[in-house]
């Protein structure tokens, strides 16, 4: 699935007249939050990084976070990288400076950056939680406006429609301690997902009370920046292909990637692509990229069959564990034949990859059979396991996940177990709303019957002070 990036920026040009004002705007301290929403493909995050580029040219440090659409990162996650990638861009003292006193609460979200943050310990827990998460919020707030001070930042989350609640507080929060601060966050979701019940119509609201709040639903092409899009992929595209084209896809740029690069393997006698009517179009996105997926070797697909049950992204050690009866050099093989196809990209942290869009994985996983999946989920909490023995806590929300999700053919004990140390570590992270999500986790995996009724009184305690916490 090649990219539009690839062929040049089409369109958005009144989406990107506002961001870049919005952004010149927070330059001169103002600072705000634009959103872009619409259906999955309709490049949000394409529009996103051409914001990104253009901040480039104006000394403003943009950073990048996400939301996974699959369960199992710990909580606060956008935050977490962003503070990551800014940690990992500035020499020690500078951090230090930056940082200050939210070194220490910092490292409590985070203990895999004690040695960059420069502290010996995190912050001690206490006993207040309404307290204990306002100076977790607070420090962390502070550290943002210190850092937009000395350069203006663009904070970049995606998919916020997936966002933990907790992320979701911080983010209010952060906004509302913003003042005169050199900053813009630049949020994305899918605007279908968003019902009135959902957490973000909750913190959507809330950004409205104290920043500039601009909001964009992004469309398909029009015909002629359809054409445009076709002629960039295919150069001997005719007008007639480029009409159809919109009339079938109204210029979904996903749709459009897919249906005409598959087109392109359909030739006419002579080596001319095919007419318009050469074949059916697909009825949807995920026909035209199970096509696609169809045209890799067994071993490719097999692979990313695999990855998809890690989830959108996933790391190669942990993947060659899964598929222990694979060399490296065949994974590698593998990999490499789905990021020329363009299924997957590396990341920039060394042996990480992501599928190239959340529908390419999921429609992975939803092909593979219940069973299947179970047993497979099963391995990757086994995997993570081994590779963490020596200190389970960054990945105690993915053992969690994964075992839950091999059902009652797998690990329940493992399960049970997982979900409690995640409700546990949550907590400590003053992210209730997600202890209380794992601890009724637990719960319901507990079997009924007198020899679990202390632990299920110890689950029920740690889930009533969570929930009570959420909403002190």
């Amino acid at each position: 699935m090649a990219r539009e990036h690839e062929h040049g920026f089409i369109g958005r040009q009144r989406e990107l007249d506002a961001l870049q004002a919005a952004l010149a705007r927070a330059v001169s301290g103002q600072p705000g939050v634009v959103l872009l929403t619409g259906e999955p493909g309709i490049g949000k995050t394409r529009t996103a990084q051409e914001l990104v580029e253009h901040a480039g040219g104006l000394n403003v440090l943009a950073l990048w976070g996400r939301c996974p659409e699959e369960p199992g990162a710990p909580p606060y996650w956008p935050w977490l990288q962003l503070i990551r990638r800014y940690v990992a861009l500035q020499d020690e003292d500078v951090l230090g400076e930056m940082l200050g006193s939210a070194a220490a609460y910092v490292a409590a979200l985070d203990p895999e950056q004690l040695g960059r943050l420069g502290v010996d310990r995190p912050v001690p827990p206490e006993s207040d939680a309404a307290k204990a998460r306002f100076r977790v919020f607070d420090a962390i707030a502070g550290f943002w406006r210190r850092a937009a001070a000395r350069q203006p930042l663009l904070l970049v989350i995606d998919d916020l429609h997936r966002a933990d609640v907790p992320s979701l507080r911080l983010l209010e929060f952060i906004m509302a301690e913003a003042d005169d601060s050199r900053l813009m966050l630049l949020g994305t979701y899918r605007d279908s997902e968003v019902v009135r019940q959902h957490p973000l119509s909750d913190t959507l609201a809330e950004l409205h009370r104290h920043v500039s709040v601009q909001r964009y639903l992004l469309g398909g092409f029009s015909p002629a920046e359809t054409a445009r899009f076709v002629a960039t992929v295919d150069a001997a595209a005719s007008a007639e292909l480029a009409t159809a084209l919109h009339e079938q896809t109204e210029g979904h740029p996903l749709f459009l990637t897919e249906l005409v690069l598959d087109r392109n393997q359909v030739r006419a006698p002579g080596g001319k692509p095919a007419g318009v009517g050469a074949r059916a179009v697909p009825k949807g996105v995920r026909e035209a990229i199970g096509v696609r997926l169809n045209r890799l070797n067994p071993s490719c697909l097999r692979v990313l069959q695999h990855a998809a049950v890690f989830g959108r992204e996933f790391r190669l050690e942990l993947l060659q564990q899964v598929l222990a009866d694979l060399t490296e050099d065949d994974c590698l093989a593998a990999l490499a034949e789905a990021r020329t196809a363009s299924l997957i990209d590396a990341l920039a942290e060394s042996g990480g990859y992501q599928f190239a869009h959340a529908l390419v994985r999921d429609t992975l996983y939803d092909e593979l059979p219940a069973a299947l999946r179970a047993r497979w989920h099963q391995r990757i909490g086994q995997a993570f396991e081994t590779a963490y023995q020596g200190d389970l806590t960054p990945c105690f929300s993915a053992l969690a996940h994964h075992y839950h999700a091999a059902g009652a053919a797998g690990d329940v004990s493992k399960a049970i177990k997982y979900a409690t140390r995640a409700a546990e570590r949550a907590a400590a992270m003053q992210a209730h709303e997600e202890a209380s999500r794992h601890y009724r986790q637990a719960c319901e995996l507990l079997p009924a019957g007198p020899a679990t009724e202390a632990r299920r009184c110890h689950l029920l305690l740690g889930l009533g002070n969570a929930q009570n916490s959420a909403g002190a």
